[in-house]
């Protein structure tokens, strides 16, 4: 067995753990899950949790959701990755043209969020909106389309972590 399958092991293992602590601390919210994928352990907040319709502004009783998580992920070993998704719904305001701005600040706001309060490691920390572009559902009801405004805070395993830049990685040559 190489490195490579031992680190997934104790990928397994260790999202196992966290996945229990996490289940305690917030397993009764409304419209929270913990879905176990190829890239990670994905914890998905529907986005009216964290903010309201059309803001980038973290809702003031869902920093106490916030913090409850942030005490677990300053130790976690993982990196981390934050993702902001939106419905179809356009949006066109002066602060958000579009939906990428606005799944994009979504991202940010927490990182900035996790850094500023809970002293989480920037490097182990990034960002990404991806607008309407990655649905769960059709978009074709509100209820699809209320599934697909989320915040998905994704630790990401050793597997999808190769894909991501590291100062550490060699250079390959094409």
């Amino acid at each position: 067995m190489g490195n490579f399958d031992v680190q997934l092991k104790k990928d397994a293992v260790g999202f196992k753990n966290i996945e229990n602590i996490v289940e305690r601390k917030l397993g009764d919210l409304e419209g929270f899950t913990i879905t176990k994928e190829p890239r990670g352990l994905v914890l998905r907040f529907k986005d009216a949790i964290i903010f309201d319709s059309g803001s980038d502004v973290i809702k003031k009783e869902s920093k106490n959701t916030l913090d409850k998580l942030a005490v677990i992920l300053k130790d976690v070993p993982y990196s981390i990755r934050v993702e902001g998704y939106t419905d179809n719904t356009p949006i066109n305001t002066k602060k958000f043209p579009s939906n990428w701005e606005l799944s994009t600040s979504r991202a940010t706001n927490i990182v900035r969020y996790l850094i500023n309060n809970h002293q989480i490691n920037p490097n182990k920390l990034s960002a990404v909106g991806y607008g309407e572009y990655l649905p769960l559902n059709s978009n074709l009801s509100e209820s699809e389309r209320a599934a697909n405004r989320r915040v998905d805070i994704v630790l990401l395993s050793t597997a999808s972590k190769i894909f991501e830049p590291s100062i550490n990685k060699m250079k390959v040559e094409w």
